[in-house]
Order: C-alpha cells, then structure tokens, then sequence
C-alpha cells in the first residue's frame, strides 16, 4: 500500500486487461469504433478537447473506451491514461508501463498535463472533473451525468449507434459460438424484439428480468413523452431508450429511431 491510497499493481508492460472493465480476452471491433476513434481525433486536433460519447444503454460504450485506452496504449510513445470508474469511485493511471489504481481524488497532476487522457466510462452526476487533459466521457443519453462538461470550451458531444444484425452475428461467431445458452436463433428472435442492443441480445439474452423490461418500458410508456424525445434525446425518460434508439450521421451526431413495431404496437395499446 502506497501513500495517499494508491496501489502499485504492479503490472509491466500493459496490456489490454490491466484496464477495469476487461472481463474478456477477446473483443469484437465494431467499424464504428474505428471511425469514430478517428473522428474523436479530428475533433482533438481541431481544438475540442473535451468529448462526450452517448448512445443507447447496452450498446458498448464501456467497450469503446477499453478500444480507445487500447489504441493510444499501443503508440510508440504511449500518453498517460487516466481511466476513471465513477460508478465504482475509482482511478486508473496508466504511465510508462505501469499500472497504479487509486481514488476518485488522486493522480490530478497527471489530468492537468494536456497530452494525457483522461477517460471517464460510467459518467454520473456530476460528470468529470474540468482539467487540462484530453477528456472522454463514456455516459448514457441523461444530460446531468455530461452537463458540466459540455458547458465547458472546447467540448462537443457524438453518438455510437446500435448493432446491425451483421454485427450481432459476427459477434456472436467470434465469442458465443460454442454457448448452450446463446443458440443464434434465439438471439435472431431477440434482435428482432430489442433491436441493435448486444446486453439484452447476447449478454443478457436468458435473464427473464432483463427480458421483460422491454415490456415494463411498453406498459409505462407516455406516447406524449415519447414524441417528444425526438430531438431531445438525453431528456428522455430512461425507459424510452429501450424503444426510441440513437442512430448516427455520417459524423456520428444523432438522430432518434423508433423500434417501429414496438412503436406501432405501444400506440395501439394505449387506445
């Protein structure tokens, strides 16, 4: 045990798992990991050094960031890194091929050097602190968890949109192929049901309690409300986004979708 709380892991020569949220050894790359990763530095070298990254619940965001930490870990003069859990009020610092783990307070002179990166996967309120650092914020579409930071300069928002069905197959060739539990078929049903959403359609796919909160949020829904999140995307209430989803544009602002058969089918439940 160090001073002030932080803890040497100990670990030489990072790799992928070093970072919190690695559960895996394999990791499927979505194309819109790449494109955006190289939008998100077009956007750095224009100025804008403080980023939020939104999208659906479910659909990777937290993976997207261990993508990002992956790719400037890899640099032939790697920066330092910065990975923040604030779900978990944790710290990670990555420099120089070590690995220290510390609170939500430590490692800030490492945040106000400005060729850092600071990465904050599981944003809430009130989001990450204002440093000098490159930061991403990883957040659900609810404003509170990103608000201060997108109130700060040189700060703008993008979206990752849901899973294609080719995605979700890939996907599941490469890490459910051999699963009992995950049969292709079943998660081609539950695609068909949620949509590109890869925690209810893989991950989540034989949790009864998961799967049923597609019908709470149809037996709660507001159709009012509903129309109404269309082009107020992190006003929406949390249930929303099981119906309405975020999809992209070419430079990964958003637009809404709805699920149109879920939509077609809450309207005509709601007579």
């Amino acid at each position: 045990q160090a001073e002030d709380g932080i803890r040497d892991i100990g670990v030489t020569g990072v790799q992928t798992c070093a970072l919190p949220i690695c559960l895996l050894d394999r990791m499927y790359i979505r194309d819109d990991y790449v494109g955006l990763w190289s939008e998100i530095q077009r956007l750095v070298s224009s100025g804008l050094s403080r980023i939020v990254v939104s999208g659906n619940p479910g659909i990777g965001k937290s993976w997207f960031g261990l993508y990002i930490a992956h790719q400037l870990l890899s640099r032939k003069s790697p920066p330092v890194v910065v990975w923040e859990a604030r779900l978990s009020g944790t710290r990670t610092l990555i420099r120089d091929g070590r690995v220290l783990d510390g609170s939500l307070d430590d490692f800030r002179t490492e945040l106000n050097n400005t060729s850092a990166w600071y990465l904050v996967d599981e944003a809430v309120f009130p989001g990450a602190m204002r440093v000098e650092a490159n930061t991403l914020v990883f957040s659900s579409p609810k404003r509170d968890n990103y608000r201060l930071t997108l109130k700060a300069t040189a700060s703008t928002i993008r979206y990752l949109p849901p899973w294609s069905w080719d995605e979700i197959e890939a996907c599941h060739a490469l890490l459910y192929a051999d699963d009992p539990d995950r049969p292709l078929a079943e998660v081609r049903a539950a695609f068909e049901r949620w949509g590109g959403i890869p925690r209810f359609v893989l991950e989540k796919l034989r949790d009864e309690s998961a799967q049923s909160s597609l019908e709470e949020a149809l037996a709660t829904a507001d159709v009012t409300a509903l129309r109404m999140s269309v082009g107020q995307i992190d006003a929406a209430p949390d249930t929303s986004h099981r119906i309405l989803h975020i999809v992209r544009s070419e430079e990964h602002t958003s637009e809404l979708q709805s699920r149109q058969y879920l939509v077609c089918r809450l309207l005509l439940e709601k007579k």
